[in-house]
């Protein structure tokens, strides 16, 4: 109750200015059922181990505006309520703001603020509405062993507790899965609802989750797209940018900005008939510190390690009930091997889901999903299922 009287209390204050200056105004609110495996936990699966049990409640809430103030201004935001880490919804952000100009006549756009991250095709899909699974794909959620405090280190979280700054260090997703960044961005659309290039100076790395003005990180990020049939889109991504920050932990650590990670990535789109195919691939490096936590050091070298993610979409839209539909995914995440030694630098995890959903009419949408993963050398493996049900209200 405290955020539907939240958003009805922002909507009313930001009513007079819609009337003015046609400020449009859109709203989500999403409730969900869960229960997970015994062994889940929020960087694993998105469930946290502390409500892995049949659960019910306000997953998040959004409140987006759009103000266009003439001479192809805009100016546009998001503000974000959701479960902090799993737990209760009491981390409230505003994710996006920025201010766009689009010149008249002109295939440019040029943004400022900020903004989706334009790597792949899943940072545009942000809300609840605009996505066919409840989950992240596995490179926008699953935490691998590398840290923004810590470098690199076998067993983060759930085998070494190492603390940083007070907290147990969990190491970090392949891409952050806010999707969005601070800095400068250009969209040039080079040929009319064929082919379009985003590019843009951010402020880190893709695994950067602070995100910030004044971070003291640096990246760039592009994302080329095509149309080469009404039934095909295709995009090709990179990312490259530093990502440590510092901390107590690396105190002693030099040399901070020489510690990067890269990405290249595809990702597809197509549908013929009720069907439709989507997924993406990304393969990602990483130039880290090692961190030794017996020793409370880090090692002299830093490691060069690789890995590769990706997920495919089968989709299956009923044509005896508009607005249904059944999908599967399935992803990966494959980890290389420890220079100099035999062993990854993580423990490679497949995952299946299955989901299905209904858009009851124009402002309630109710999706279901159930998965289960498998993690290599685990004796809990295939003990991180999930079961979601959402329903969301939007307008």
């Amino acid at each position: 109750m405290k955020t539907i009287r939240l958003l009805t209390t922002l909507k009313l204050a930001l009513f007079p200015l819609a009337l003015q200056a046609q400020l449009e105004l859109n709203a989500t609110a999403s409730f969900e059922l869960s229960r997970g495996g015994d062994k889940s936990h929020y960087f694993y699966n998105e469930i946290h181990e502390g409500y892995s049990d049949w659960r019910f409640g306000l997953a998040q809430a959004n409140l987006m505006a759009a103000w266009p103030f003439g001479g192809g201004w805009r100016l546009q935001g998001r503000l974000l309520l959701e479960r902090k880490q799993g737990e209760r919804p009491e981390q409230l952000r505003l994710p996006q703001l920025n201010l766009q100009w689009a010149p008249q006549e002109s295939p440019l756009r040029f943004t400022l603020g900020r903004f989706l991250y334009p790597f792949g095709a899943f940072n545009g899909r942000q809300l609840p509405t605009e996505r066919t699974f409840i989950a992240r794909p596995l490179a926008y959620s699953y935490y691998v062993n590398i840290s923004e405090k810590a470098g690199f280190f076998p067993g983060m979280g759930d085998e070494v507790k190492v603390p940083a700054d007070g907290n147990t260090l969990w190491g970090s997703t392949m891409l952050y899965y806010g999707g969005y960044a601070a800095g400068m961005k250009l969209h040039w659309e080079i040929k009319a609802r064929k082919a379009w290039l985003d590019a843009a100076v951010v402020n880190g790395a893709p695994n950067v989750r602070t995100g910030l003005p004044g971070s003291p990180n640096w990246g760039i990020t592009s994302r080329f797209s095509v149309q080469p049939r009404h039934w095909w889109k295709q995009g090709f991504s990179l990312a490259y940018g530093t990502f440590m920050e510092r901390a107590d932990i690396n105190a002693g650590l030099e040399k901070m900005k020489a510690y990067r990670q890269a990405l290249i990535g595809t990702d597809y789109l197509i549908g013929f008939g009720y069907f439709e195919l989507s997924g993406e691939l990304i393969a990602a490096t990483y130039r880290a510190p090692q961190h030794l936590p017996e020793e409370e050091s880090f090692a002299g070298k830093a490691l060069h390690l690789k890995a590769l993610a990706g997920h495919g979409d089968i989709r299956y839209s009923l044509p005896f009930l508009g607005g249904a539909y059944l999908a599967y995914r399935f992803g990966m995440i494959h980890f290389g091997r420890i220079p100099g030694r035999t062993d990854r630098w993580d423990n490679g995890i497949k995952r299946h889901s299955l989901a299905a959903g209904y858009r009851i009419n124009s402002f309630l949408l109710v999706q279901a999903s159930v998965s289960t993963q498998q993690v290599n050398e685990k004796q809990w493996a295939r003990r991180q299922q999930a079961f979601r049900l959402m329903l969301t209200a939007f307008y």
